[in-house]
């Protein structure tokens, strides 16, 4: 007879097996089930993170463009509006007629 302790594993399995020998098949696939529907929440949630920080990320780099693009057009002659260049084309009177 062996009476040496098996060590961590031996206790392992002896409570997996108690613990399974008390539920029934049903239960055993609604447990899986439900690890598996949290990790498909936990990596649903990761991936959603990750596309809005991405987008957090783009829209700052937008605006900063932007931004730059304003910040140059300061001091330049103002461009003329769209009134004008329709009143233009259409053949009405322009300032520089």
């Amino acid at each position: 007879m062996n009476s040496n302790n098996g060590g961590f594993w031996s206790y392992f399995w002896g409570w997996m097996t108690g613990l399974l020998s008390t539920l029934s098949f049903q239960d055993v696939i609604f447990a899986a089930g439900a690890l598996f529907t949290a990790v498909i929440t936990v990596l649903t949630y990761l991936s959603n993170a990750r596309k809005n920080a991405a987008l957090a990320a783009a829209e700052i780099e937008r605006n900063r463009i932007i931004g730059d693009w304003v910040a140059s057009q300061n001091g330049r002659s103002a461009t003329p509006s769209a009134v004008e260049i329709l009143g233009h084309a259409a053949g009405g009177q322009h300032e520089q007629d």
